[in-house]
């Protein structure tokens, strides 16, 4: 992980819809009005048909009832999206802004590529789409894998577990991530100011094929404390076979894409033999701590390191057991807090005394 210490100023501006040519606006808050639910429309139907049904009553006391005909079909009012917010647990941010019209994410999730045509038209546009993005943290992991190969060769994955780290690069109260720029000739500008003349430039470009690039990146991290944890964890349970520990960031990228509109073919022959001009001119930086932890786990100063949620040792405190019980129970998938709760409330899985020693190379 890259180690940097967080400067005092960050450049971060919210834009109410960032996909439109028109100027900003301010930003106002407004609530949706009031659309009456599924239990309110049903409630009025029946009223509706008792009223109806007691006057058919009184005027005509000896016919037959109407026959069944069904629910009357009417379309369910759109329900709001709820904001990640109001979900408890969840971290305080608006995941629809990481969708862009007309992208698509790559296979392994890292990089968001869009071909928005107003993107590479108009400055304004693609200024206030990077600087929202720019406010939106990638997403770090930690991917946790052991293997081994039988008597016939073939591996065996013995568990396979993610843990998503975002919320612990989110502080509560202050935002600690900031952009760096490119540099240019000394010109006295501000950050915001250069990236508008890097969009502007961009998108004055008669590059037949061209893209500009933001970069996430996370900081300060402690992955090695974390990995030698998660080591020391697996030989304490008798674990014998190929660990992969790794701390991959998804959503670390996104590329706006000027490719000319037309078929996938022509384009692909296209950028074999026309260079992509490319602007990797900003980076956002979203920091675990204030400052990076050296090799034997003190700071690189004097200064006190602060975390932006808690500590790698808090966070191990409180994940270890889940941890341990995901890796005896053999499991796939991503570790949660529905994992600690099973691990609190217990029993607990233990380990065959008979087997001392698991994931053996040659064993089943």
């Amino acid at each position: 992980m890259s180690k940097e210490a967080i400067p005092d100023d960050d450049d971060q501006t919210a834009f109410d819809n960032p996909w439109s040519s028109e100027p900003p606006r301010s930003s106002i808050t407004t609530r949706p009005s009031s659309v009456p639910g599924p239990s309110h429309v049903s409630q009025t139907h029946l009223q509706r048909q008792q009223s109806s049904h007691s006057d058919h009553e009184s005027s005509n006391p000896t016919e037959e009832p109407p026959a069944y005909t069904g629910p009357s079909v009417q379309p369910e009012p759109t329900l709001p999206t709820p904001s990640a917010s109001s979900i408890p647990g969840m971290p305080n941010l608006d995941f629809s802004k990481y969708q862009i019209p007309e992208s698509k994410l790559s296979d392994d999730r890292v990089t968001l590529t869009t071909t928005l045509s107003v993107l590479s038209s108009d400055p304004r546009v693609l200024e206030r789409m990077i600087k929202e993005q720019a406010a939106l943290p990638p997403k770090p992991l930690i991917r946790i894998r052991g293997s081994h190969t039988d008597f016939g060769a073939k591996q065996v994955v013995d568990f396979d577990l993610r843990l998503n780290m975002i919320r612990y690069f989110i502080p509560a109260r202050e935002n600690w991530n900031y952009i760096k720029l490119k540099t240019q000739a000394k010109t006295g500008k501000s950050s915001g100011e250069q990236l508008a003349d890097w969009c502007k430039r961009y998108c004055k470009d008669n590059n037949t094929i061209k893209s500009f690039a933001l970069n996430r990146e996370v900081i300060n991290w402690n992955t090695d404390y974390i990995e030698g944890r998660i080591r020391s964890l697996l030989a304490s349970v008798s674990y014998r076979g190929h660990v992969d520990i790794t701390f991959p960031v998804t959503h670390s990228q996104v590329i706006v894409h000027s490719a000319p509109k037309m078929n996938r073919l022509f384009n692909s022959l296209l950028s074999a033999v026309v260079d992509n001009k490319k602007y990797e001119v900003i980076r956002a930086y979203w920091p675990y701590a204030t400052l990076a932890p050296d090799a034997a786990g003190s700071t690189q100063s004097n200064a006190p390191r602060k975390c932006a949620v808690q500590s790698e040792e808090t966070w191990w405190r409180d994940w270890q057991g889940a941890i341990r019980y995901a890796v005896l129970l053999k499991r796939r998938g991503w570790v949660t807090l529905e994992d600690q709760m099973e691990f609190a409330m217990g029993p607990q899985p233990v380990l065959n005394e008979k087997i001392r020693d698991w994931g053996l190379e040659g064993h089943p």
